[in-house]
């Protein structure tokens, strides 16, 4: 159905967004969704 290569792109694509998620938590204090805490309006 798919091809090897669309599989792994597909893994990285999602180790890259985990990734860039837990970073910005552990940056941040909080969820980068979460923009009740912002100091910082936009």
């Amino acid at each position: 159905m798919f091809s090897p290569d669309v599989s792994v792109l597909g893994l990285i694509v999602l180790i890259r967004t985990f990734l860039s998620v837990s970073l910005e938590t552990e940056i941040e204090g909080r969820w980068p969704w979460d923009r009740e805490n912002r100091s910082d309006p936009l």
